[in-house]
């Protein structure tokens, strides 16, 4: 999986009892292989329609996560028009 510019392998993938889907992975430094970061994305369906996109990332191997993306999609059609 390439997530940005930066090669990434997800480890784990699960969808919780409220649908929510989960990855986490390792995104590569490629010039700096010290500087390799845990990935978590998360994808939770809205009840209005559409779903919540959300990313964290981790430097010190999962022991604390930084947000860095918080996005909703919504479907024009779920707006009705």
């Amino acid at each position: 999986i390439i997530v940005g510019i930066a090669p990434t392998t997800v480890e784990m993938a699960q969808v919780d009892a409220g649908g929510t889907i989960s990855f986490e992975g390792t995104a590569y430094n490629m010039n700096d292989p010290t500087g390799h970061r845990l990935l978590r994305l998360t994808y939770t369906a809205l009840p209005q329609g559409g779903f919540r996109h959300q990313g964290f990332v981790s430097a010190d191997k999962g022991e604390s996560w930084r947000q860095t993306i918080d996005l909703t999609y919504r479907s024009i059609r779920d707006e009705g028009s």
